[in-house]
């Protein structure tokens, strides 16, 4: 049975890797056609003025290799390729128009260093909306395929909770509730005895907390979320320090206190510190 879930693990990160290639290789062809369309809508759709000539389609090809790569950096270079599993819609809407506009300011540089090339600002700019709108449309649907999947029990990312209480139960409440992120709790671990050894939302509860280590290893987990604070959060800091240098991704719930339904919370960071806050309205 471990083997099984060892091949099934290494088969989702293969997946995983190939789907990531699969987003690369389609956003490089939009630039390609953005660039190539975008010459003809500039120069031959009779809606702009060419007062500075038309440059040839052939020298306007030989850029498009350029102009993919920095494109193609720029969307690096802006995170578009990090995983976003739990990130909302908007947010990663202004993540493909930062890579847009990114990308656009790069071929700007570029194009500012060739000589004699009548490319103008209007130019751009088109490229630059054109881009924007093939890169939401391939994103957003990349997003609804792989969100319609894990709806359906595929590309699952499996996660544990450090801490059985209210906080704990509430996240996994919250989180099942979301189908879409495709988040399945396999253990909540816990120092109460009285809590270990019961079932809280069909999810086992193991303990003391000292296990977690070899919990996360037997069954596999991605992911950690610690909802303790306190005396009892600081003890668990030490563990997790260790299961972040071995890959696990960490999640803290914050202790809000009697805020508990603050809303519009922001993170803020000053030096090196987190802050958490509420939106002021002045």
């Amino acid at each position: 049975m471990k083997s099984k879930k060892i091949v099934k693990g290494d088969m989702l990160k293969r997946y995983a890797a190939f789907f990531s290639l699969l987003r690369s290789i389609i956003d490089i062809i939009i630039v390609a056609v953005a660039w190539i369309a975008v010459y003809f809508v500039r120069f031959h759709s009779g809606i702009f003025e060419t007062i500075k000539g038309i440059p040839s389609l052939w020298g306007h090809l030989t850029l498009a290799v350029p102009v993919v790569c920095i494109c193609y950096a720029g969307c690096l270079w802006s995170g578009l390729y990090k995983p976003k599993r739990v990130q909302g819609m908007l947010r990663q809407l202004a993540d493909i128009f930062k890579a847009s506009l990114l990308s656009g300011l790069l071929v700007l540089a570029f194009l500012y260093y060739l000589q004699n090339t009548p490319y103008s600002r209007k130019l751009l700019v088109l490229f630059v909306a054109m881009l924007f709108g093939g890169l939401c449309i391939s994103h957003l649907l990349a997003i609804e395929s792989l969100r319609f999947l894990r709806r359906r029990g595929y590309n699952l990312r499996y996660y544990a909770v450090v801490g059985a209480g209210k906080k704990g139960q509430l996240l996994v409440r919250d989180i099942k509730q979301m189908g879409w992120l495709g988040l399945r709790c396999k253990f909540f671990v816990d120092n109460n005895p009285n809590r270990i050894g019961t079932k809280l939302s069909e999810v086992p509860v193991y303990g003391p907390i000292d296990k977690l280590v070899e919990l996360v290893k037997e069954k596999r987990i991605d992911e950690v979320y610690l909802t303790l604070s306190g005396n009892e959060a600081q003890e668990v800091y030490p563990i997790l320090e260790s299961l972040q240098s071995a890959g696990v991704t960490i999640r803290i719930v914050p202790d809000w206190g009697n805020l508990m339904s603050i809303s519009d919370a922001e993170a803020v960071p000053v030096g090196s510190q987190i802050l958490f806050s509420s939106a002021t309205h002045r």
